[in-house]
């Protein structure tokens, strides 16, 4: 078959009015499109590939509920097969963010109509807490007793993923399906989704994990997703417990065998590239898998007052940050954080943040956060968040107090305005 020469005399493609619009109205998809646009959009009707002008919205599903949206696309199709060509802008969409909104959203017009009878529509009091029942944003409803399909996993691993993370058969094989029966990658998308963060502050750095629920007879001491690798260094980590103790283990060595050798402790510094060595080496070694954790790193140098901050990964890369969060819902918890983090922060700044934002992603308030404080070489301490909880809870009614009242006076401003 013979393709016909594409030649640069195409003439520009023509902007008409809108039907039933106004003049000088023009959609998205009118728009005069540039030479290249044109002469590819040429070259496909040239070797037999059909417009679709009807789609008007395309989405590539990605991982943990992420999507890639193509809004007002242009759709070209072969006849032959089940082979697309989209042209348009790409956005990246996070589903889970968007239900959480607008789950948000009809509950505040819920309560708004209930209100508004009351108080004239006054602005009801939202906690986060209100959508989900005590329980986490992402977190799964329980098993409806249906049966489970275990169609292309194998229950070896089906058993293996429960064992290690603790959740039920249906999840198990959830994880499993998800990840293509993949075990590391399911048993990481279960467990990667509690929350670590760190932060810097002026002269403080501050770690705050999220834990599990604790069993009734379970000792506390047993679950601690923090951990001190020396005096002046302490480590908080999102991924599988298992993996943290043995990682954790051969960082006390290092730490130990480096103050022996040399009489000096070891800086911040060196202990982060070395985790981060050992996690890559188990990258690429036969017979061992990648250890399923991302780790934060906070510590004082010897005779420094400045505090440092690191990121180590799964794959053995590692970074130096101001704040930071690891864990499923972390792209929730970033975003928080570049919008409120600031320079030289006090020691009360610092905690107030750390908190705020595992509140975010956590819905069951100070019963399930732990936060470590280093203040200087050798002086860590865990916080006692109860009371850091209820200085956000009443600096939020307050707020939610302040909206009322301006929208009050906003609504009777222009009911004068209207006599």
């Amino acid at each position: 078959m013979s393709i016909e020469e594409i030649t640069d005399d195409v003439k520009d493609l023509k902007v008409d009015n809108i039907p039933g619009g106004e003049e000088g109205e023009v959609d998205v998809s009118d728009r005069v499109q540039s030479r290249a646009e044109r002469k590819s959009r040429k070259s496909l009707q040239n070797i037999g590939l059909k417009h679709l002008p009807d789609i008007k919205r395309v989405t590539l599903r990605r991982a943990r509920g992420h999507l890639y949206v193509v809004a007002d696309p242009d759709v070209y199709k072969s006849p032959a097969s089940d082979c697309y060509i989209v042209f348009g802008d790409v956005k990246n969409e996070d589903m889970s963010a968007f239900a959480q909104a607008q789950a948000a959203q009809q509950m505040l017009a819920a309560d708004g109509q209930q209100g508004a009878g009351a108080d004239g529509g006054a602005e009801p009091i939202f906690k986060p807490s209100d959508l989900t029942g005590g329980k986490r944003v992402d977190e799964e409803e329980e098993d409806d007793g249906s049966p489970i399909d275990e169609t292309g996993v194998d229950s070896k691993d089906v058993d293996l993923v429960m064992e290690q993370v603790s959740v039920s058969r249906r999840k198990a094989v959830k994880a499993l399906k998800e990840n293509d029966g993949d075990l590391i990658n399911a048993i990481m998308s279960v467990d990667y989704a509690l929350e670590a963060v760190g932060l810097r502050g002026k002269n403080v750095a501050v770690l705050g994990v999220e834990k599990k629920s604790l069993q009734q007879l379970q000792d506390s001491r047993t679950v601690r997703k923090t951990a001190m690798l020396d005096d002046h260094i302490c480590l908080a980590f999102a991924g599988l417990n298992a993996d943290a103790r043995i990682l954790i283990d051969k960082a006390r060595v290092e730490c130990q065998s480096h103050r022996l050798t040399l009489d000096d402790p070891v800086s911040v510094d060196f202990i982060t590239r070395y985790i981060a060595g050992v996690q890559q080496k188990y990258t690429q070694s036969g017979g061992m898998r990648p250890f399923g954790i991302s780790t934060l790193i906070i510590g004082f140098d010897q005779n420094q007052s400045v505090p440092r901050l690191y990121l180590t990964e799964p794959s053995g890369m590692y970074s130096s940050w101001k704040a930071n969060a690891v864990g499923r819902s972390s792209k929730t918890v970033l975003e928080f954080l570049e919008k409120n983090y600031k320079e030289d922060m006090t020691e009360e700044e610092t905690v107030k943040l750390t908190v705020k934002s595992l509140l975010e992603v956590v819905q069951t308030g100070a019963k399930n956060v732990e936060i470590a404080v280093m203040s200087g070489h050798g002086k860590l301490r865990q916080q006692e968040i109860e009371a850091v909880v209820k200085v956000i809870e009443t600096e939020q009614e307050a707020e939610a107090d302040r909206r009322r009242t301006l929208r009050a006076a906003t609504a009777n401003a222009a009911e004068s305005i209207n006599q």
